[in-house]
């Protein structure tokens, strides 16, 4: 368990880092990874806690596909433009009458602050879906400027555990699923309600 106020640098470089998976990692702190060292989870032994895992890493590079820092994100994007800082959370996000999210939370800042054009993908573990159907899954983000969750929709490839989108935004983002009907549907506390409509239609909700 690593105790909260409490850091640990992963900083040997070019190191995967392979967790045991008869043992739960417990992190209430922070897990700082160098910008060439991994991490390798076990399917079934995510690490757990109230604390979050973090990289910053110059992107401007080819890079699609990869798993980066092994923290569960990936770009489709050739290149993501400045230093890019990734942290991963593992609690839920709680919305309203929408329900919870799964219990894995991604925050993305870039040096860079201009707006992009991005596919990124959101991996997570089985035991994180916390009730949520994974055919289900979109992505939702909350950008530093609007401080409020808005759908994007997404494609969810629920056999791989993973769940992909566009988008031209960073800032925070997780993923939920859920079969609410148009009636109830419109949560404010949320996003406006076309928003949330476009996002469900991507799923096949209203069609």
């Amino acid at each position: 368990t690593i105790d909260s106020a409490t850091t640990v640098n992963l900083d040997l470089s070019g190191q995967n880092f392979i967790l045991d998976s008869t043992t739960l990692v417990t992190n209430n702190g922070c897990i700082v990874l160098a910008d060439s060292t991994s991490l390798s989870e076990q399917p079934g032994y995510p690490i757990v806690g109230n604390g979050y895992e973090t990289t910053t890493r110059n992107l401007n590079q080819q890079l699609f596909g990869a798993n980066i820092g092994g923290l569960g994100f990936y770009s489709l994007t050739d290149s993501i433009p400045g230093v890019l800082t990734i942290k991963r959370f593992h609690t839920a996000e709680n919305l309203s009458t929408l329900g919870q999210s799964i219990k894995r939370r991604f925050v993305l800042s870039s040096t860079d602050t201009l707006a992009h054009n991005y596919t990124f993908g959101f991996l997570y573990d089985p035991t994180e879906l916390n009730g949520n159907i994974p055919s289900n899954l979109i992505v939702i983000n909350k950008s530093d400027t609007s401080g409020s969750w808005y759908g994007l929709g997404g494609t969810s490839f629920a056999n791989l555990y993973k769940t992909e989108v566009s988008t031209d935004n960073l800032g925070e983002f997780t993923l939920i699923g859920t079969s609410l009907t148009i009636s109830t549907v419109n949560d404010t506390s949320f996003c406006p309600l076309d928003s949330i409509i476009t996002a469900f239609n991507a799923q096949g909700f209203f069609n």
